[in-house]
C-alpha cells in the first residue's frame, strides 16, 4: 500500500504500539507493522501535573457572591481561598450545618479543616452544639466540633449592634485584636480606652479566651492616625504578618498624603496593606500597596472577611 493521502489525513507515522511506519518500503496492511522500527516513535512523556493550589488570601464575601472558578451554591458564609491566580472553596457553611441566615464578617484560617469565624447577624447565629452565638462572639470549628473562642459580652460588647466584631486577628503571642462596625466601649482591664476607639481602629485584647473571656485593652492601631474617617472606612477585614497589617474596608477609602507615603484609595472589594507598620496611639505606615485587587480578579462584592496564610 503507497503512503497516499485521503483528503487531508496522511497515513500515521506509529503503528497501534508505536513501532515506526512504514517498516521497509512500504506500510502493512492494518495497524500493526512487523516488528522493527523506522523511526522515532517514542511515546512523549506525559505533560507535567499542574502546580498545587497555595493559597494567599482567605475571604468571604458579604452576599452570596458567584466567585469566579467556583461551583455555586454561593454563601456570604463560605470561606474562599485565592493563589494569585484562581479561586476555592476552603469551607462550605451549609456542609458544616450552619443555617442559611449565617454570614461570616471576621475570619481566621489555620488549615484545610480548623477555621475562627465571627458573624454579622444583629440576632445572633445558631451554631450546631453552642446554641445562639451573637455577633460579638468569635468561635471555632475544628473538623466538625465547635467551640466558643471569645464571649464578647464578657468584655462589654454587648451593649448594641455597634459592638459587632467585624474583624479580628490572632496574634502569635495569643493576644486578639478586633474592629467593630461601630464605635465600641469595652469592659475590662485598661478601659476606657483612650483616645476613644472607633470602627476604623484595632483595639487589642490581653486576656484568657473561651467561654469565660477577660481582657486588658490597648489601642493597637488608630485607623484616623492614617486618615481613615469616612463611614465607608469602617474596617472589616484584618491580617497581621510581621510588621504589616493588611486591610479591607467597608466601602471605598483614601489614606491621608503626607510626604512620605503617598496617598493610597481602593474598594471594598480590595485588600491593601499597611508596610512597617507603627502601632499604639501614633498609628502609621511605612508605605502602602494593594495585596488583591478585586474587580480586576472577578470580585466586585465587599470582602467582609479575609486572612493570610
Amino acid at each position: 500500500m503507497p503512503n497516499t493521502r485521503s483528503g487531508t489525513v496522511s497515513a500515521p507515522a506509529c503503528d497501534f504500539d508505536s513501532d515506526g511506519r512504514p517498516n521497509g518500503s512500504a506500510f502493512d496492511v492494518g495497524a500493526d507493522e512487523q516488528p522493527g522500527v523506522s523511526g522515532s516513535c517514542a511515546l512523549a512523556p506525559p505533560p507535567p501535573p499542574p502546580p498545587p493550589f497555595v493559597a494567599q488570601l482567605y475571604f468571604s464575601t458579604a452576599t452570596d457572591f458567584a466567585v469566579p472558578g467556583v461551583t455555586g451554591p454561593f454563601d456570604n458564609a463560605d470561606i474562599y481561598a485565592w493563589d494569585f491566580t484562581n479561586f476555592s472553596r476552603v469551607f462550605d457553611a451549609s456542609a458544616a450545618s450552619l443555617p442559611g441566615n449565617a454570614n461570616i464578617d471576621a475570619l481566621l484560617v489555620v488549615d484545610s479543616d480548623t477555621f475562627y469565624m465571627s458573624f454579622s447577624r444583629d440576632q445572633g447565629t445558631s451554631v450546631p452544639t453552642l446554641g445562639t452565638v451573637q455577633d460579638e462572639d468569635i468561635v471555632k470549628y475544628d473538623a466538625g466540633t465547635w467551640t466558643w473562642y471569645f464571649d464578647g459580652s464578657g468584655v462589654g460588647l454587648d451593649t448594641n449592634n455597634d459592638e459587632d466584631v467585624d474583624a479580628f486577628e490572632i496574634l502569635t503571642d495569643g493576644s486578639v485584636l478586633i474592629s467593630t462596625t461601630g464605635n465600641p466601649a469595652p469592659t475590662g482591664s485598661g478601659t476606657p480606652i483612650s483616645p476613644t476607639p472607633a470602627d476604623e481602629d484595632l483595639l487589642r485584647c490581653v486576656g484568657s479566651f473561651g467561654a469565660t473571656t477577660s481582657c486588658t485593652w490597648t489601642m493597637y492601631f488608630e485607623g484616623s492616625d492614617i486618615g481613615l474617617a469616612a463611614n465607608s472606612e469602617d474596617v472589616d477585614g484584618v491580617a497581621v504578618s510581621s510588621t504589616n497589617i493588611y486591610f479591607t474596608t467597608l466601602g471605598t477609602f483614601t489614606t491621608t498624603t503626607p510626604a512620605t507615603p503617598p496617598a493610597w484609595s481602593g474598594g471594598m472589594e480590595d485588600v491593601w496593606v499597611c508596610d512597617s507598620a507603627t502601632t499604639g496611639t501614633a498609628s502609621a505606615c511605612g508605605s502602602y500597596a494593594t495585596f488583591f485587587d478585586g474587580s480586576v480578579n472577578g470580585i466586585t462584592d465587599n470582602l467582609d472577611a479575609i486572612d493570610l496564610p
